[in-house]
């Protein structure tokens, strides 16, 4: 159904407010749209809720952020994607992405886990060392996932997966 969705929002240091989700609108004079759906992120004014700015990423196919969480350095936001143009050219399609941005939407770094029956970044968290915390569920056990011993395949799995600053993978766990 058409609209705009806010999944997840986070407090960050100055007070501002980081609000994503995605859009489903074709209307022009709301937002451009590049596909069936975008993923969205909007930074608020705490004090107002006035829009300071926001930011569309999309390809031709349904994109999605699920979550958000405040960084060190700014802010991270994770979900699935399943276009491989446009924003995330290079991308397989059926992802699980995961972006670092600076305050001012610059990416500091991005992740993304591709397999056969998808994946979704859900959850994430930070820590005042700059470490990323992400918690990515799936059922595939191929492609980026292989990397992952415990998955089941058939069932969907979820994996916390622990990136340092710079984005580099830490460990993982598989639930």
């Amino acid at each position: 159904e058409a609209g705009i969705y806010i999944n997840d929002i986070a407090v960050l240091s100055d007070g501002n407010i980081i609000a994503v989700g995605y859009h489903s609108i074709d209307d022009i004079e709301v937002i451009q749209t590049k596909g069936t759906s975008e993923a969205l992120i909007y930074k608020l004014s705490g004090k107002d809720g006035s829009v300071i700015s926001q930011k569309i990423m999309g390809g031709k196919e349904s994109d999605l952020f699920n979550t958000v969480a405040k960084t060190t350095k700014g802010f991270a936001v994770g979900g699935k994607t399943n276009s491989t143009n446009g924003d995330f050219a290079g991308y397989t399609g059926n992802s699980a992405m995961l972006f670092h941005f600076d305050a001012d939407f610059n990416v500091l770094w991005s992740k993304a886990l591709s397999g056969s029956k998808g994946g979704s970044v859900d959850g994430l968290s930070a820590d005042n060392g700059g470490n990323i915390f992400a918690s990515v569920t799936t059922s595939s056990i191929d492609k980026d996932f292989a990397s992952f011993s415990g998955l089941t395949g058939g069932y969907t799995d979820t994996v916390i997966i622990k990136y340092d600053y710079l984005g580099t993978k830490k460990w993982h766990y598989v639930i």
